[in-house]
């Protein structure tokens, strides 16, 4: 994501539900296009942090040789 990305998802993020439904009745198809983009790449990178930090985390809890079912 570029920096214009960032901040619009900043902006959508930051929506109470109220505006977020505001927005969403006088946004056309592709402004809404646009962002289900973005929220799409969020979920996508917050799953990655989320599976490091997963990972992360049975290394350092994990002794060593342990196998986990």
């Amino acid at each position: 994501m570029n920096q214009r990305d960032l901040e619009n998802l900043e902006f959508l993020r930051s929506l109470t539900p109220a505006a977020l439904e505001n927005w969403f009745s006088q946004a056309d198809d592709e402004d809404k296009e646009y962002a289900a983009e973005l929220l799409d790449a969020w979920e996508k990178e917050l799953d990655e942090l989320m599976m490091e930090a997963a990972e992360v985390i049975e290394i350092n809890i994990r002794p060593s040789g342990v196998t986990l079912h």
